[in-house]
Formats: structure tokens, C-alpha cells, sequence
């Protein structure tokens, strides 16, 4: 399902797509967040780096429309939708 469209502002799309997933503003400013894996939480110290690489990655997954789960994230990981990849990348840095 895509959450941007032409008339939509980047900052609507994310509160939209954190409101779909259920992810308060991001979670960019806590200090932990953790990974689920089957029913286990895994936390991890939500690191400088780390908050910076997702905040591209969410953009990605609005931008492309890819799911937050693990069939979308494998999708991303694998590359189907580099082009986007390449031009978020090039944008931000």
C-alpha cells in the first residue's frame, strides 16, 4: 500500500505510515528499541547511527510503499526498489 501520493506532504506520509505501524513519531528519540523475532523482543540501544539510517529507511518505505514487515523488508533488503534507494540517498547526503 503506498503512503505517499503527489498531493501528500513527506511529513503527513511518515505520521501516516508511524500510524500504521504503530511507531509513536519513529521512536527516533528513544534510547532502545528492540527487534521481534518470532514471539522474543531483542532490545537495542537505539544508537546516533542508527536513528540517522532509519530515518532515510522510513522514508524509503513511504516513498516506495513497501510494508513494515518482514516480506517488505526483505524487499527493501534485496534491493527491489534501489532506483528510489539510490535517489533518497543522493538527496539526503
Amino acid at each position: 500500500m503506498p503512503y505517499f501520493n503527489k498531493d501528500l506532504k513527506l511529513k503527513a506520509g511518515l505520521e501516516r505510515y508511524f500510524s500504521l505501524y504503530h511507531f509513536k513519531d519513529g521512536g527516533y528519540h528513544l534510547k532502545w528499541f528492540s527487534i521481534k523475532v518470532g514471539f522474543v523482543h531483542i532490545p537495542l540501544p537505539n544508537i546516533p547511527a542508527r536513528v540517522r539510517a532509519v530515518k532515510i529507511h522510513d522514508l524509503h518505505h513511504l516513498l516506495t510503499g513497501y510494508n513494515a514487515d518482514l516480506k517488505g523488508e526483505a524487499e527493501i533488503e534485496h534491493g527491489k526498489s534501489l532506483p528510489v534507494a539510490g535517489n533518497i540517498t543522493l538527496l539526503v547526503f
